[in-house]
């Protein structure tokens, strides 16, 4: 990152206004990292990488695809999404949204599964897995539903699965289904303790459905780069900020690799009751960034309070040319800010600045709250033909089965 003098804040607060400031500081500061994370959580193998959010049986899932004999890498993919479901039984799998990303490092797919629930015996979650198992896979989906079903008859609570039951008792115990599922004695499951899942249905359409799902160009400072992106990040520059949240957003995203091909998905829905959600407006942010010599780096920014925001700011700090992974790592344990709207304020991730830094924010005179964390990133970057590596946000708790 280039170092630069922040410019004096009365100055800027007489001639800009807030939003304009917020682009000026992020163009001319240099932001110090302290040393709340000393490391971020990367791997670099070509061989099978499963991410998710929630905590999941690693060598359980591998018995499983040596016990089938699954082996391309599409049928990894169903099952994997398949078994991340069954994790969650928080998320409504009727008007889920499913949003993935899936490529090969030369190109890549995204699409946005939030729509299809309009039509009769579709889901999102069913139609965006018919896509993948149709272009991707080589059993049948309905096959490997059967073979999920089967296999994972026992799962473990989680402990986003035991805050959900506990928020939710009573009507988890008016419910007759989820209270003999969830309950102990009356008493909701914890953490550690096991259940058996709700089981997938089979699909009973067989037409793929591909929805319309664009991708915005946004201009790299390196005319080198190429950026693509499933939001609009212009609009950021127009101070334009969607940070409209939903406090019943349920979501998981989850992830898997092998040598340079990759899959990222997340689940949404915003809950309302045990029997009833809604296909929620919020999903996750993605950017592709194309490099000279094949190189390339992927920005996932999960579900929450506007998640492109984090990346257009990454950008701004010119992490698209990060050519190294300790760079890119670097750039994850920066601080953040989000400007957040209604009321207007600005949130700083104040232990992980240094105090000059706080107290500029601070001149501004103008609503600034500490944070103590600020979105969640994943990033994946693949140099020079080499294998892809992950690295995951430390602000967050991530189970990936690689260790480096």
């Amino acid at each position: 990152m280039k170092a630069s003098t922040i410019l004096k804040i009365s100055t800027l607060l007489f001639l800009f206004s807030c939003q304009n400031y917020f682009k000026v500081l992020e163009r001319n500061s240099k932001y110090k990292i302290k040393p709340v994370d000393t490391k971020v959580e990367s791997c670099d193998s070509d061989k099978l990488n499963m991410i998710s959010q929630t905590n999941f049986n690693k060598e359980k899932f591998e018995k499983y695809l040596k016990h089938y004999k699954i082996t391309s890498f599409g049928d990894k993919i169903v099952s994997w999404v398949l078994y991340q479901s069954l994790l969650r039984p928080d998320i409504n799998l009727n008007n889920a949204r499913f949003s993935f990303i899936i490529g090969n490092h030369k190109n890549y797919q995204f699409l946005d599964y939030k729509n299809i629930s309009e039509m009769p015996k579709k889901t999102n979650f069913k139609a965006g897995l018919l896509y993948i198992s149709k272009n991707y896979g080589k059993l049948p989906l309905n096959t490997l539903i059967k073979l999920t079903n089967k296999f994972f008859t026992n799962i473990k609570v989680s402990k986003e699965i035991e805050d959900f039951l506990t928020a939710n008792k009573s009507e988890v115990s008016a419910n007759e289904i989820w209270f003999k599922k969830f309950t102990k004695g009356k008493i909701t499951l914890k953490k550690g303790e096991s259940y058996t899942p709700f089981k997938n249905t089979k699909v009973n359409f067989n037409q793929a459905h591909t929805p319309t799902t664009p991708l915005f160009s946004y201009l790299s400072t390196s005319k080198e780069n190429e950026i693509k992106c499933n939001q609009d990040l212009n609009l950021f520059k127009k101070q334009i900020y969607l940070t409209n949240y939903i406090p019943s957003l349920r979501n998981t995203s989850f992830a898997i690799t092998e040598n340079k091909r990759i899959f990222i998905a997340s689940l949404t829905s915003a809950f309302q009751s045990l029997n009833k959600s809604e296909t929620p407006a919020i999903t996750s942010s993605i950017c592709i960034i194309k490099k000279p010599k094949n190189k390339r780096v992927i920005l996932y920014s999960l579900p929450g309070i506007d998640p492109a925001q984090h990346i257009y700011n990454l950008l701004n700090y010119e992490i698209d040319k990060a050519e190294q992974l300790k760079e890119l790592e670097e750039y994850i344990l920066f601080p953040r800010h989000q400007f957040v709207t209604n009321p207007s304020k600005l949130l700083y991730e104040s232990n992980r600045g240094t105090k000059g830094q706080l107290q500029q924010f601070l001149n501004l005179n103008y609503p600034l709250y500490h944070a103590e964390r600020l979105g969640n990133i994943w990033s994946f970057i693949s140099l020079n033909h080499s294998s892809l590596t992950t690295v995951l946000d430390p602000r967050w708790d991530t189970v990936q089965s690689c260790k480096r």
